[in-house]
């Protein structure tokens, strides 16, 4: 799980558009600490890691791997149901092309 973290935590730092420095920054440390969870050498401290999932904007289980839902209690915009909404229609088409009525 431990690797995992290390990906995401790249992953999401990168798509935020932050150098391991300026994340490092915003956090009160330096950027060897996010360098050591990058890449898998140390592990944040509880607090650190609730720390990190506010800065990044995801949940704990997601940035450790439990979880593939980014923000599970996040309020969804109109842009987010049309999304959701366009989705379901396409599935549902979908799924009726394959059932014989």
């Amino acid at each position: 799980m431990e690797l995992l973290f290390a990906k995401r935590l790249r992953e999401l730092r990168k798509e935020k558009g932050l150098s391991q420095i300026q994340l490092g920054e915003l956090l009160g440390y330096g950027y060897t600490t996010i360098s050591g969870y990058e890449t898998g050498r140390n592990e944040p401290s509880y607090a650190d890691l609730i720390r990190i999932c506010q800065a990044l904007d995801v949940s704990a289980d997601y940035i450790l791997g439990i979880s593939g839902v980014r923000r599970p209690y996040a309020i969804l915009e109109k842009g987010d149901l049309i999304r959701l909404h366009n989705r379901a229609m396409e599935l549902a088409k979908e799924c009726r092309k394959h059932l014989a009525f």
